[in-house]
């Protein structure tokens, strides 16, 4: 790929790309609502509505209890291979993520009845169920514009090519280098080591790997290298689909999160007890506590994944670089970012070091 192609323009936002942000976090979303609404429908009857939507949410639960605990376990275990403290988990996480989800759901019926105050009136639970559809995919909406605009904004400055050297060196020796159309320098920020660089996914066929502008003064050619080797394990790895797939399985919970704060408003309005000693409060109380278990195990499991993802495609270009070329290369970011690092992030980053020269120091006894 020619230098010469590039233009003095950035990188324009294809339609391809919302359409890709659409299926997983709106579509997929509206398809599973719509679906569990019709059964209301069908079914026509509150209770065993409620029945139906509990036998639902513990499917979700359960599912999202798998996808956390393979992914407690996983970083957990990487944590103590290199004896790293700060980033073991606990299930004390859990206790304080599950408090946090109360809070936001009483902050979320505050806001609800503020804003549709007594005017909520009696209506089949299906039809409740679809209101809360119609407030979640809103505010999905919402936030699916924002960061399309903010990508739009952060490509725009994409002007500056990778050198021809490089490019060519990755072409031919990187097996996955066909998923990564475009390597460019770009405005990204400094700040915070995850965005030092990026893939950033333009649609089904174009993908495009930003890097900081800053890093094309400070590393060498071979650091380069080994930033580009990273940045194709996460195309490889499908992570910015998963990471789409799990916004949209959030709106789904963000449904049933509104919908448990919209009859609890109409059980207060009517001066009803929200939790009683019959069938409907049973029923709605073993909703609640799923709704509130899945959100968490969904938020962890998500804090969880972003770490391990960073961790497994660090393995990913240790494999293809040296993972101690990769290891010296993150080594050396913190002197050369000229903003300010939290110790949060340097932290991760010790821990990341720590990991792939444990990869190395293994790799190096099997030979020896």
């Amino acid at each position: 790929m020619d230098v010469e192609q590039y233009t003095k323009r950035g990188v324009p936002l294809p339609v391809s790309d919302f359409l890709l942000l659409a299926i997983y976090a709106l579509f997929y979303p509206l398809v599973f609502g719509l679906l569990v609404i019709g059964l209301g429908y069908l079914i026509n009857n509150d209770l065993l509505f409620y029945i139906s939507l509990t036998v639902i949410s513990l499917g979700l639960f359960l599912t999202m209890l798998l996808f956390f605990y393979k992914s407690y376990t996983e970083l957990r275990s990487h944590a103590i291979e290199v004896a790293h403290v700060h980033f073991q988990p606990s299930w004390r996480e859990v206790i304080i993520h599950l408090i946090t989800q109360v809070y936001s759901v009483v902050f979320l019926g505050i806001l609800l009845a503020i804003f549709f105050g007594s005017t909520i009136i009696d209506l089949p639970q299906w039809q409740y169920l679809g209101l809360a559809l119609i407030i979640s995919l809103g505010y999905q909406g919402m936030f699916i514009i924002l960061s399309l605009n903010s990508k739009r904004k952060l490509l725009a400055t994409a002007q500056t090519p990778v050198s021809t050297e490089i490019v060519n060196h990755v072409r031919q020796n990187h097996p996955n280098n066909h998923l990564i159309n475009e390597f460019r320098f770009a405005d990204v920020e400094l700040a915070s080591l995850f965005l030092s660089a990026g893939v950033m996914t333009l649609g089904w066929k174009k993908n495009i790997c930003l890097i900081s502008q800053y890093f094309n003064w400070k590393l060498t050619d071979e650091e380069l290298i080994a930033v580009l080797s990273h940045e194709e394990g996460h195309l490889a790895r499908h992570h910015i689909r998963t990471a789409y797939l799990i916004l949209g399985t959030e709106g789904i919970l963000r449904t049933f999160r509104i919908f448990i704060v919209l009859n609890a408003l109409i059980l207060i309005l009517n001066d009803l007890p929200i939790l009683a000693f019959n069938t409907f409060s049973l029923i709605f109380l073993i909703l609640i506590i799923l709704v509130f278990l899945t959100s968490t195990c969904l938020v962890l499991t998500q804090r969880y994944r972003v770490y391990l993802q960073e961790i497994r495609v660090d393995c990913y270009g240790g494999n293809l670089v040296g993972h101690e070329i990769l290891a010296n290369t993150l080594k050396k970011l913190p002197s050369i970012i000229p903003a300010p690092i939290g110790s949060h992030q340097l932290d991760f980053l010790t821990f990341r070091i720590a990991l792939l020269r444990e990869q190395a120091n293994k790799l190096k006894s099997k030979t020896e």
